[in-house]
């Protein structure tokens, strides 16, 4: 969210972590905002799909549990409830489920949502750093050729407890992808 925008005549773009204080006063702070429901699928792809493999390197015990747990049902929509259950029963269980809110206003960090000048609309990221970058031929690389398969159908008849899970990410999405 607090990142510093670095690009040459090239038009690389490099984004690294800067600490607040050293964030220069004209600097202009954004953030990238996804679709909760997309990004809600793309989190499940991450946690229980890409991570299923790495269950039995787990350090906790309670998380891998979980994972198994889940991962026991065979049919897809029956383990994708499982899925959504477990959050509103017992909470989040890996970090990549926290919500966007989350991650923009972490009060030990001293980083607030005030604090963001932007919000890019993740869904149409390459024509938003266009128009932020002010470099109208540019062009994002897109390293991230994966996603997931399918999932997406599945999680539609979830639709409301992911709005329920996620109200403030909804919130704050909506405000963007009116623009």
């Amino acid at each position: 969210a607090m990142t510093s925008i670095i690009h040459n005549k090239n038009y690389s773009l490099g984004l690294e972590w800067t600490k607040i204080s050293q964030i220069p006063n004209d600097a202009k702070n954004f953030c990238v905002l996804r679709n909760p429901l997309d990004r809600a699928v793309s989190v499940y792809d991450q946690v229980m799909v890409k991570r299923l493999g790495d269950v039995g390197k787990r350090q906790n015990p309670k998380y891998k549990k979980i994972i198994q747990k889940i991962a026991s049902y065979n049919i897809i929509s029956d383990r994708i409830t499982a899925y959504i259950n477990e959050i509103k029963t017992n909470g989040f269980f890996d970090s990549h489920q926290f919500s966007q809110v989350t991650y923009l206003s972490r009060p030990h960090s001293g980083r607030k949502i005030e604090m963001l000048d932007y919000f890019l609309n993740f869904s149409n990221l390459e024509n938003e750093l266009r128009k932020f970058l002010k470099i109208p031929d540019f062009k994002l690389a897109h390293l991230n050729k994966g996603g997931p398969k399918g999932y997406a159908k599945y999680f539609d008849q979830h639709r409301d407890e992911i709005e329920e899970m996620y109200k403030e990410d909804y919130d704050m999405y909506s405000k963007i992808s009116k623009v």
